[in-house]
């Protein structure tokens, strides 16, 4: 396949974001129909849950999307190589709480793409102001460090020598970023 007939969307900071400015940014835009998702193993069922229910909303509330403005998904996972059992272990607990919780809760809740709009803008810790200030002030526990480096490697991080207080704790080795995205909390010294 040609390099300039693959596109990637760069805007968000998570899957549910993923699937929404994939549709709207691209797919809504220039009439993409079909299309391929490509994700690790351990990803898979929650990508599948949160594209199947973003890209099947429509726009507001009235009808089902008709057959013309249906999106035909595919979806092809890739080998979890370069985590450790452990990791991957820790990646499918957090991986499927999410996925029951977008098939349970808010694939149900939120029925059309402005409602899924005001779920990221007005909800999501990824993109809710007040959210995010409440994440940044939020105190990792040391005993939960592990784990979190953990998740934060499965997102392609690598271990930092940025020193982190966390208050009360002392200092400890662990970066609270992910590609940008602030994950878990912490105080930076």
């Amino acid at each position: 396949m040609p390099a300039d007939d693959v596109y990637a969307e760069t805007t968000s900071y998570d899957t549910i974001s993923n699937a929404f400015f994939a549709r709207t940014s691209f797919c809504d835009l220039v009439g993409w129909k079909k299309l391929l998702i490509i994700t690790s193993e351990f990803h898979m069922k929650r990508t599948k849950c949160i594209f199947d229910w973003v890209m099947n909303v429509p726009s507001v509330h009235g009808p089902t999307l008709p057959s013309s403005q249906k999106y035909e998904l595919n979806y092809l996972s890739v080998p979890d190589y370069g985590l450790s059992e452990e990791a991957v272990k820790i990646r499918n607990e957090k991986e499927n709480k999410s996925a029951d919780n977008v098939e349970k809760i808010l694939s149900r809740k939120y029925t059309t793409l402005s409602e899924v709009f005001e779920f990221i803008t007005g909800e999501h810790a990824f993109y809710s102001a007040e959210k995010l200030v409440n994440r940044a002030n939020t105190v990792i526990n040391p005993d939960d460090a592990k784990k979190l480096e953990m998740l934060r490697q499965s997102y392609g991080g690598s271990i930092s020598n940025s020193n982190i207080s966390l208050a009360g704790f002392g200092n400890h080795d662990l970066i609270p970023f992910v590609s940008g995205t602030l994950f878990g909390g912490a105080v930076v010294a």
